[in-house]
């Protein structure tokens, strides 16, 4: 929500320096929430009967009236855990599934052509729950996070195809068409009306979020992980990294975005298996580190430093979180470096020059490899986000588009592969879900 009136001019907005958009109702995994249709104010609704032809699976509609089949359900994508991420926010780029209440099954598309605008493709209600198959996930597309009554976009993963409703009724009941359009126009706008039976939302004392500061305890010795401004005498000389049997100041670590990402742009959200990100070390404002050179004491594995400056560094800064769903405190996980696919790694074998554990990465996968969270303090606002007026300007004129039905709205970006940068190229970017498949997979829930 923009907290300047929406009749703002493009002047008024390139008069201020910085814009606040602060937070509306979030809209939480798990909640029942009503769909409405910007264009037409019907809402997405679904009910037992079958189409007569096409897929044959369950009707899809926008309805005018309201009813309790007017009810859905975000969830984690396909082939995740079903109440992975209940309670958490959801943002742009998050890959959802959308399980109708009272039917339980999902919201899916697939190549079959719609019933009255036969050059679009079906919207169905197929399979209950977890049972369905990749065409059940869809994209969000929102400026940061859902609200209610914030217009928001869901895109098809599997076709890139946006839902889409409009003034056209089926021939076999009085109800609006809904489809999967593989243009973009007013038309694919939707937000979310109503919203019930909402989840807790997840307690930020027990989930860790990106900008606040935190001790990472090694699982196995129980030292923590720390830097200082001392340097490595042979190896590359940088900044050393240890596992320190004792407790201060010198413990403290914050996730950040990855870098070439804005420093503060993810403060506040939490942590998820598969997210990238750069661990800064609070006292240097150096960066988690590292690359081909060899390990000081135990050969074979590779050193693990600190290098460059708050946002001064390179893609050898970056890992990867491995847990499960999203990191709380006290719950174990892995750090993999992206560039080397090795593992943060530590051991009771000690450096010679400090008496403190080594930390190395490790090509291979053990116990020697898990971290947990031990203590987390300064935990930014997830609430309150600011943009720059160039971003700001990008967001009004996406959604004055989508309004006005402009056939060539600009699409989010949702980053790109870091380039090879350190030890040889990087594996595919990872950002916690499957890779999106292109093109149409086999139909599972529909007969040759």
């Amino acid at each position: 929500r923009i907290s300047q009136p929406p009749s703002c001019s493009n002047k008024c907005l390139s008069q201020r320096k910085e814009i606040r958009i602060t937070m509306g109702r979030p809209v939480l995994y798990g909640a029942h929430v009503k769909l409405r249709h910007q264009q037409t104010k019907h809402r997405l609704h679904s009910h037992e009967n079958r189409y007569p032809g096409g897929s044959g699976q369950q009707q899809v509609t926008c309805f005018g009236g309201q009813d309790d089949n007017d009810f859905w359900k975000f969830k984690s994508a396909h082939s995740h855990p079903e109440d992975q991420k209940t309670g958490h926010r959801i943002r742009n780029g998050d890959i959802v599934r959308l399980e109708h209440v009272k039917t339980q099954r999902n919201l899916h598309s697939h190549k079959v052509a719609g019933h009255s605008s036969r050059e679009q493709h079906e919207v169905s209600a197929f399979e209950k729950g977890a049972n369905g198959d990749a065409n059940d996930n869809w994209r969000v597309e929102c400026a940061g996070f859902l609200d209610v009554n914030e217009r928001f976009r869901l895109i098809h993963v599997n076709t890139n195809h946006a839902l889409h409703s409009h003034g056209i009724k089926y021939q076999f009941i009085d109800q609006q068409e809904v489809t999967c359009f593989g243009g973009r126009d007013a038309n694919d706008v939707w937000c979310v009306g109503k919203m019930c039976n909402e989840p807790q939302f997840r307690n930020k004392d027990g989930a860790i979020v990106f900008g606040s500061q935190i001790k990472i305890r090694h699982q196995k010795t129980g030292n923590r992980l720390h830097s200082h401004r001392d340097r490595y005498n042979g190896g590359s000389g940088q900044q050393q990294v240890t596992c320190f049997s004792g407790q201060d100041e010198n413990d403290f670590w914050q996730f950040k975005p990855p870098f070439g990402q804005p420093d503060n742009s993810r403060d506040g959200q939490h942590v998820f298996n598969g997210d990238i990100v750069r661990l800064e070390h609070v006292n240097t404002r150096a960066n988690l580190h590292s690359h081909n050179i060899p390990a000081h004491v135990t050969r074979g594995q590779r050193e693990v430093s600190c290098f460059g400056n708050n946002e001064q560094g390179d893609a050898n800064d970056n890992w990867r979180v491995e847990c499960h769903g999203h990191l709380d405190k006290g719950e174990k996980f892995r750090l993999i470096h992206v560039n080397t696919n090795h593992a943060l790694h530590s051991h009771n074998i000690q450096y010679p020059f400090n008496g403190q554990n080594e930390v190395t990465c490790f090509d291979g996968r053990n116990d020697d490899d898990f971290f947990v969270v031990g203590q987390q303090r300064k935990v930014p606002q997830a609430m309150q986000y600011q943009y720059n007026d160039q971003q700001m300007a990008a967001f009004q004129d996406l959604f004055s588009k989508m309004l006005t039905g402009g056939a060539n709205a600009p699409q989010p970006n949702y980053g790109q592969p870091l380039p090879p940068q350190g030890y040889g190229a990087p594996p595919p970017q990872q950002q916690g879900y499957p890779p999106q498949q292109g093109g149409y997979p086999p139909q599972q829930g529909y007969p040759p």
